[in-house]
């Protein structure tokens, strides 16, 4: 009997230890199903991840997306063009390439979104005032080269492409490990391509346009040291390099600024600059080089478009020596509808370099591989 009584017990009390088990254990699954979703916590980070280098104040983007109030008026709107994938534009097929610059939400950042809207559009608790979260991070350079004066907009619905000679007042030859462009009026630059021309080689172009700079669509009019020797889109952040890498400036030499500004409904003006950081150890030796690998001159003054007829063009550029790819550009404009690039290798394998099926002028970018891709000779 009294053994029996003990088991009693025994059994009550385990019961009450279960039953305040559960307890405990609905409470926590319970409390974080009823999470607040907030906007400083939960929706800004995503934001600032993937679409406020475009929808900020002074940037490309028709929308600003800087502060609360500007995020929860669009608030649906977001929510279907994230969950519609219209938004973050990225166009390149990143199932068959890894890039490291790829933008593109989650599930669980999707949902977040939803549950935000669903639950009330709750600010939260700010960090800091939005003044201070909005101020770009300043970084130090070596030398800062601007344009000399600036150049007006023509405020039509036009765009335009302006080529601009700015001196390099460098005594020696350079290696650079860090590059920015800085756009002075992001409103309306669109694009922006930097090559090294020997000093003098572009007055002839300069000479012949009244106005500053010289009117440049497609090539820069003459040959130039080092074509495209860096490119900037709007949504690229600045160049670091690795430890390990530079990119060469030539003395005696003088940048091309190629600059692609936007439509516009009214006068706009820009003075843009261009910011270099330098490498001292000379024991860096690994040198990276922008190489346009198709040239127009495949179309041969040729492109007329039977109507409904689809055309593809090719073109070939085979790589003298080992190579490591770190980015690629795709540039063309509004009648190219798909890319396709890839290796052949030695032994007739490929590898996919860059896929878009549904190109789009105006969200033309870099892409900038996870790793580096080497190619052998």
């Amino acid at each position: 009997m009294q053994s029996h009584g003990l088991s009693q017990l025994d059994a009550t009390s385990l019961a009450l230890m279960v039953r305040i088990i559960l307890v405990i254990v609905y409470g926590c699954f319970h409390s974080t199903s009823i999470a607040q979703v907030t906007y400083h916590n939960h929706i800004k980070p995503i934001l600032e991840k993937n679409c406020t280098s475009c929808h900020s104040k002074g940037n490309i983007g028709p929308m600003v997306l800087d502060t609360y109030d500007d995020v929860a008026s669009y608030a649906q709107m977001i929510n279907f063009v994230t969950r519609n994938q219209f938004m973050p534009p990225f166009k390149a097929d990143y199932s068959k390439v890894a890039y490291a610059n790829k933008r593109s939400l989650t599930d669980t950042e999707l949902d977040l979104i939803e549950e935000w809207i669903q639950s009330g559009l709750l600010e939260g608790s700010s960090p800091g005032s939005e003044e201070y979260q909005h101020q770009p991070k300043k970084e130090k350079y070596d030398t800062l080269i601007c344009m000399a004066e600036a150049f007006e907009h023509y405020g039509i619905y036009y765009d335009q492409y302006q080529a601009f000679v700015l001196p390099i007042d460098i005594q020696e030859d350079k290696k650079v490990n860090q590059i920015n462009f800085l756009p002075g009026n992001k409103e309306i630059v669109r694009s922006a391509y930097i090559s090294i021309a020997e000093k003098g080689n572009a007055q002839k172009m300069d000479d012949w346009d009244p106005r500053y700079g010289y009117y440049s669509y497609g090539g820069l009019g003459f040959e130039a040291k080092q074509s495209q020797w860096h490119s900037w889109m709007p949504n690229t952040p600045s160049t670091k390099l690795r430890p390990n890498e530079f990119l060469y400036l030539p003395k005696e030499s003088e940048f091309i600024l190629q600059l692609h500004y936007g439509p516009f409904g009214e006068v706009q003006k820009d003075s843009s600059c261009i910011a270099l950081s330098f490498e001292e150890d000379s024991s860096i030796t690994s040198q990276l080089q922008n190489v346009p690998i198709i040239s127009t001159q495949f179309l041969k003054d040729q492109f007329l478009l039977p109507k409904g007829e689809k055309i593809r063009y090719s073109s070939s550029f085979y790589i003298p020596t080992e190579t490591k790819l770190k980015s690629i550009t795709p540039l063309a404009h509004l009648l190219c509808k798909q890319w396709e690039i890839f290796a052949v290798l030695p032994d007739k394998s490929t590898i996919s370099l860059l896929s878009i099926d549904d190109w789009d002028f105006h969200w033309r970018e870099k892409y900038i591989f996870n790793e580096y891709i080497t190619l052998p000779k």
